[in-house]
C-alpha cells in the first residue's frame, strides 16, 4: 500500500485505495498516541494517490506459496 503523511499529525501511514473513487485513497485508521483509545483526527481522510511519499514493495509470492503448499500436503493425515 502507498504511504502518505497524515494531514493531522504528519506521521507516515497507509493510504488504502477507495473502490468507488479512482486515483484516491483513505488514510488508514491510526492513533496519535499508542496508549490512547482515541483515533487521530486525520483517520479516514480521502487523499489523492499522487500525494504518496512511499510505496510498499511487491513480494514474490509464487516461490513461497509453492513451498508452503508442499509442506502442508506432506504433513496432512500422516
Amino acid at each position: 500500500m502507498p504511504r502518505v503523511a497524515c494531514p493531522s499529525c504528519s506521521r507516515p501511514v497507509a493510504l488504502v485505495p477507495i473502490a468507488g473513487r479512482a486515483g484516491h485513497g483513505s488514510v488508514h485508521d491510526h492513533k496519535r498516541h499508542a496508549h490512547e483509545l482515541v483515533l487521530c483526527a486525520g483517520s479516514m481522510t480521502q487523499l489523492p494517490l499522487a500525494d504518496a511519499v512511499a510505496f510498499q514493495e511487491q513480494l514474490d509470492l509464487e516461490g513461497t506459496l509453492g513451498a508452503q503448499q508442499g509442506a502442508v500436503q506432506a504433513t496432512l493425515f500422516s
